[in-house]
Formats: structure tokens, C-alpha cells, sequence
């Protein structure tokens, strides 16, 4: 913490309002004292005729002498009153031209103001209100030495001063390297504050942490930021939340909030003509609740437009599903699809073999599968050209599907090599099907670039599995021996010339 030395360049009370402050601490000294040394300082000596006939004091005739003005206020109010004014004059306006000066102690007796009101209206408050609203006028004593110090920040003060307690402090500390309450030990012991005035200013910001004797006037001064940061805050609807809060602490306030904030604008205005400053008109109860209102009408709206835009996100996040859905459909379709013929791949046909041998396994039936070969085809590609030979395949694979039931499928699983499946089909019936499958392309005429018209031939092979089967099996083994076996007899079927159907007589075993 900064040393005392450091302040030496802290302009001092002025030495007439010094006199006052030292002299008001005695217990034993006599009005007359007092007025002698009020009266030294004329300016003084009215503020101090003015604070006595303000309406804080409730005098019914004006008072016209500092004599009986100090016998109404006592000595312990015109110690503060000095303190006050003493304060107000050792601020050099020119050194810190910068420095919102006005909204400094507008803030300030603000807050002087809302702890008077507390401690005249908490039971359990046993120090004087004029005592509260003097620590709460002084409490940020600190910021006017910090800046004086360091001038030149005065403007970028101002800036975050209208945030609340806590973060102001932060700030502080980010930008001068201290906080204005670390100083008030410091101020208090050169000006020759008072406990009861220095304590305050010292924990207002952690009362906690206040010696315990204490601890009530520094709770009193936290509280009381929080009740004057309604007036002037910009959240209304916050401010009013942690004003109700402050007072659910305090059990034994008389007051509810509301009737409390419709007497301290007053208090405000009238501590601040007795203390000869000019301020703000200070906002009603009513102003303050519209503005709360709006507060919490403008975030109505906010959630409303809020939820207008989640839903709207929700929406634009489940059209992006349901596209990504079908793009990943087309990708499967894709990916199961041989991209000249259009027809399933050998991917597709080894997913759909796999379900039917599982299907026949437990159900029984009998599953045919058929492997076709285009007889002669790498000759066409010799021939005629590979452009040809697609042209060929193409008509070939639409002659195939064609020719099969919707139960059944065909896949083009190599260059000219087609295979086949017919669930539910004995040998009679899948000879009959690859039958129809080789008289499918006697009606496929194509023109070859040269040469006469062309008619494709297809040898087809046939083989076969039977269910029930129960115990364990390999599926992708079944359809691999399947395959064989139907490609053993497609070249049965080639060897006995070509454009044949042959099969296997045996149907393969599942083991």
C-alpha cells in the first residue's frame, strides 16, 4: 500500500475548516469556541446557517446567528459539515479539468443521502443518521485523491463511473494500480477522521472484513450504494432487485423500497442545496418503475425475438437434417449403384445375398442364384469400340430387369458378368427365370459404327441353396460357394456352345 509520504502532494483541509474539524472532536469544547472559529471562515460559517434552516433539521423559525446554529446542529454535525466542505475544497478543478466533477458528487450525496434514510428507518442502526450520510458523503474520498495523483486518467474515470460498485473497482485497479477505498486508511489518518467515518470508507466495499465493532456502519455504507444506485443506474429492473434484496437483509427497516425511493429523491435534492450543490433533478418513483417497466418490456421482447430466432435455428437445422438425410440416401445409393448400367453393384448384391440366406436359413425355401456372362463381349469392344460396348451393356441391363419379377434382383458385378437372385425359388423355377433372362436380349437390336445390326447373347448359369438350416453359418461363405457354383455352370453352359442356360444338379451345403 502507498505510504503516506506519498501524499504529501494531497492538498490538505483548508487550515480555518481544519480548526473546526479538530475542535469539534473535543467532548469538553464550548459553543462559543466553535463560533469563533466558524466565523473566521465566512463562506463557512453560511453553508453553515444554511444547512441548519434546511429541511433536514425541521426548524420553524429561521435561524439568523452561527451561534444558534451550532447549538441546533451540535458539535458533531458541524464537524461534518466542515468535513464536507473541506472536502469540496481541497479539489483543484484545474488539475483535473478532465474529471466529471458534478456527477461525482451528485453520486455522492445520493449515496450520503440513502444512508440517513436507512439508519433513520432500521432499529437496529445505533449511530447517528447524520453520522451514516457524512461516512457515505466521504466514502469515495479516495477516487478525488487517485485522480489528483494522476491527473491524467481523470478522463478515462469517467468512462466507468457510472458502472456498479464492484466492477468500478476493478476497473480502477486495472487502470491507476489502486482503488480508493485501499487509500481511506491513509486520507483518514492525515485529515484526523474519526473510526465511525474512516471504517466506512475503508470496508464499504467488504464489509466482512471490518473490525466487528465496526462492521454495522460499514454494512450500513454498502447498503446504502446499493439503495442511491437505483437512482441513477441505467437497469432499473437490476437495480431494484438488489435494492430488495439489501432490504431482506435488514430485517427491521420501517420502510418498504418503493416508500423509501419516494422519499430519497427529496433527501437528495434537499442535502444537496444545504451542501450548496447543484445536481441533477433527481428522478420520482414513478420514473423510476417506467423505466424498469420499459426495461423489462424491452427484454420481453428480446426473449421473444430469442425464441423467434431458436426456432427459426431449429427449423434451418432440421431442413439441413432432413437434407443431409437424403444426400447421405443418395451417397448409400450411390455407393450401391454400378454408375453405368444403373443397376446395383456387387456391393448391393452381397447386402441383399446375405439377408436371404439368413431368411431361408430360418424359414426354409429354397433360394436360386444366377451368374450371366455376354458371350463374345470383349470382341464387340475390339470390334466396335469401348463407346459401343457401354451402349451394349446398357441395353443389356435394362433387357435383365426387365425380364425378372420385383422380387427378385439383378447386379452387374464385373466388366459383362451379371448376377442374379431369386428368393423363394426352387431349381424348376430359377431355370424358368434364367431362361427368360437369355430370351431377353433376342429382341435387342444395336448399330454398331460399322458393320451390320447387333444382337447381344448371354450364357446364364444356375445354382441353388435350401433351408432350413439351424446351426451355426458363415453367410458371406454361402454366397461366395453359391457364386461358384453358378459360375461353374454359366461355363457348362459356354462349353455347350454359349447362348445356353445350364445349372448345378447338387444344391451347395451350408457347411
Amino acid at each position: 500500500m502507498t505510504s503516506s509520504e506519498e501524499f504529501a502532494d494531497l492538498p490538505s483541509p483548508p487550515r480555518a475548516l481544519a480548526a473546526v474539524i479538530r475542535a469539534a472532536r473535543e467532548s469538553d469544547v464550548s459553543i462559543d469556541t466553535l463560533g469563533k472559529l466558524v466565523g473566521a471562515d465566512p463562506s463557512f460559517a453560511i453553508r453553515v446557517l444554511k444547512v441548519a434552516n434546511s429541511p433536514i433539521y425541521g426548524q420553524r423559525s429561521r435561524i439568523s446567528s452561527v451561534r444558534r446554529a451550532i447549538s441546533v446542529l451540535g458539535a458533531r454535525s458541524l464537524r461534518n459539515i466542515a468535513l464536507c466542505a473541506a472536502t469540496r475544497a481541497c479539489v483543484s478543478r484545474e488539475r483535473i479539468a478532465d474529471f466529471d466533477l458534478s456527477k461525482f458528487w451528485q453520486s455522492s450525496i445520493q449515496r450520503a443521502a440513502a444512508a440517513r434514510l436507512i439508519a433513520e428507518h432500521d432499529a437496529d442502526v445505533e449511530f447517528d443518521p447524520s453520522e451514516a450520510f457524512t461516512a457515505s458523503l466521504l466514502q469515495d474520498l479516495g477516487v478525488l485523491a487517485l485522480l489528483m495523483r494522476r491527473p491524467e486518467f481523470a478522463k478515462d474515470w469517467n468512462g466507468f463511473s457510472s458502472l456498479d460498485p464492484t466492477p468500478r473497482r476493478d476497473k480502477e485497479l486495472e487502470l491507476l494500480g489502486q482503488t480508493h477505498d485501499e487509500l481511506a486508511s491513509e486520507l483518514s489518518q492525515a485529515w484526523g477522521l474519526p473510526r465511525e467515518i474512516s471504517v466506512p470508507m475503508r470496508f464499504h466495499h467488504d464489509p466482512s472484513r471490518a473490525p466487528v465493532e465496526e462492521r454495522p456502519r460499514a454494512h450500513l455504507a454498502h447498503d446504502a450504494e446499493v439503495l442511491s444506485a437505483v437512482l441513477n443506474s441505467t437497469d432499473k429492473k437490476r437495480a431494484l432487485s438488489n435494492g430488495r434484496a439489501m432490504l431482506a437483509g435488514r430485517a427491521k427497516v420501517e420502510l418498504s423500497l418503493e416508500e423509501l425511493l419516494s422519499q430519497l429523491p427529496d433527501d437528495v435534492q434537499d442535502a444537496a442545496h444545504a451542501l450548496g450543490l447543484e445536481i441533477e433533478a433527481q428522478p420520482s418513483l414513478e420514473e423510476i418503475l417506467v423505466d424498469a417497466n420499459r426495461g423489462l418490456s424491452e427484454l420481453n421482447l428480446s426473449y421473444e425475438d430469442l425464441l423467434q430466432r431458436l426456432e427459426q435455428t431449429l427449423e434451418e437445422k432440421e431442413q439441413l437434417a432432413r437434407e443431409l438425410q437424403a444426400r447421405n440416401r443418395a451417397l448409400e445409393q450411390l455407393s450401391l449403384t454400378d454408375a453405368l448400367t444403373n443397376l446395383p453393384n456387387r456391393r448391393a448384391f452381397w447386402g441383399r445375398g446375405v439377408y436371404e440366406i439368413n431368411r431361408i436359413a430360418r424359414n426354409g425355401e429354397t433360394m436360386c442364384v444366377a451368374m450371366a456372362d455376354l458371350d463374345h463381349f470383349k470382341s464387340v469392344n475390339d470390334t466396335h469400340g469401348h463407346d459401343f460396348g457401354d451402349r451394349v451393356l446398357e441395353a443389356a441391363s435394362q433387357a435383365f430387369a426387365n425380364a425378372i419379377r420385383a422380387a427378385d434382383m439383378v447386379a452387374r458385378i464385373g466388366g459383362e458378368e451379371f448376377a442374379f437372385i431369386f428368393p423363394g425359388t426352387n431349381l424348376e423355377g430359377g431355370l424358368v427365370a434364367a431362361r427368360k433372362i437369355n430370351a431377353s436380349l433376342r429382341t435387342v437390336c444395336l448399330t454398331p459404327p460399322s458393320g451390320p445390326l447387333y444382337t447381344p447373347k448371354v450364357s446364364v448359369g444356375v445354382a441353388r441353396i435350401a433351408g432350413v438350416y439351424a446351426s451355426e453359418f458363415n453367410p458371406d461363405e454361402i454366397i461366395m460357394r453359391l457364386l461358384k457354383s453358378a459360375d461353374g455352370a454359366l461355363y457348362a453352359a459356354k462349353d455347350a456352345g454359349r447362348n445356353k442356360v445350364a445349372h448345378d444338379p447338387d444344391p451347395i451345403s451350408w457347411s
